[in-house]
């Protein structure tokens, strides 16, 4: 329910130059963080329902492709939810620390309809997901251009081993 809320979020932010991206996280630059984060969800989310939760990593590791940990937080309507977002080439996911609801205790059936009245009232109703259609082309694109090297540096490494 939350990602699928945030998909056209994390879309965005993986339009950023990774290495600016990088660059913000390492030298804890929070208020860049949290304004690429403001820029990325004004389109899909109503002003200030969903922000940068001043926390950051990058999960830089060998033979691995990088990824970017944002903690963000998204309130409106009493519903408070604290999450970790992962950004990574082809896809992202998340982390749900917290949810809280504001006033007296409710059915977990409650809640979740509190929670889902809550994402659908904060976000913009849109059609047009240009970002994310982009970013899943390109990634097929990488995806397949990958596979053909691969494919093709076996077929070099069968041929040389002949």
């Amino acid at each position: 329910m939350l990602g699928d809320a945030i998909k056209c979020v994390a879309a965005e932010l993986r339009l950023v130059d990774l290495s600016i991206l990088v660059r913000s996280v390492i030298l804890e630059q929070h208020a860049n963080i949290a304004d690429l984060v403001a820029s990325s969800s004004e389109l899909f989310f109503v002003e200030g329902t969903l922000k940068y939760g001043s926390r950051a990593e990058v999960d830089l590791n060998w033979g691995q492709m990088p990824a970017v940990i944002l903690d963000l937080e998204f309130s409106h309507m009493g519903v408070h939810v604290n999450f970790g977002l992962t950004l990574k080439s082809f896809n992202a996911c998340i982390d749900i620390h917290a949810i809280s609801f504001d006033g007296a205790s409710r059915s977990p059936q409650e809640n979740t309809a509190l929670l889902k009245a809550a994402l659908a009232d904060a976000r913009y109703d849109r059609t047009d997901h240009t970002a994310a259609r982009i970013i899943a082309e390109e990634a097929r694109a990488q995806e397949l251009r990958a596979v053909m090297a691969l494919q093709e540096a076996e077929r070099r490494g069968e041929k040389s081993m002949a």
